[in-house]
């Protein structure tokens, strides 16, 4: 709850908010409900529903696994398989699709009192998912543009003007 409370306070986490609120509609798993609603559900939450949660979580129903390495496939598919959960409760999960708000120029002041940091975020919802065939360049390009401190954003913005502490571009999954 102390973690949450500190964003209040915190413009960076502020804008964000905004902007997943102005792209995504209420039911899309981007947006990201504000502190305030967050503080709520976190406070509403009891020990039986998170021991409920936890019996019906399988990390092989609820999770994506990555194999690598020195591995029999035809093993690790035979055991995956094989496997029957013995104590968790299994949880079906249906997931609507919900597509971005369309696009449209929003504008949105958030001020913190005392505060004299700014945060500026600019967004672009993308019908890009991490399988589509151009999210790879997409990915290398916005990395190569403002992804670390070698980027050419933080070197051109920060470096050569002086103009900021921090810049930078990336593309979320």
């Amino acid at each position: 709850k102390a973690h949450y409370q500190s964003l209040l306070d915190d413009t960076g986490a502020q804008v964000k908010i905004a902007a997943s609120q102005a792209m995504y509609p209420e039911q899309h798993i981007a947006r990201i409900d504000s502190i305030e609603q967050q503080i709520k559900q976190l406070e509403e939450a009891s020990v039986k529903q998170i021991k409920t949660w936890f019996e019906g979580f399988d990390p092989l129903l609820h999770a994506k696994w990555v194999v690598v390495g020195d591995v029999d496939s035809d093993q690790w598919i035979k055991l995956c398989e094989a496997y029957k959960p013995t104590h968790h409760r299994i949880i079906e999960v249906k997931r609507a699709v919900h597509t971005a708000n369309p696009v449209q120029a929003v504008q949105k002041h958030v001020e913190i009192k005392d505060k004299q940091s700014i945060d500026l975020l600019m967004a672009l919802p993308l019908p890009l998912t991490i399988h589509h065939a151009d999210y790879l360049p997409m990915k290398l390009a916005v990395d190569a543009l403002g992804g670390s401190f070698s980027a050419r954003l933080m070197r051109t913005v920060r470096d050569e003007e002086g103009l900021t502490y921090n810049v930078g571009s990336s593309l979320q999954d």
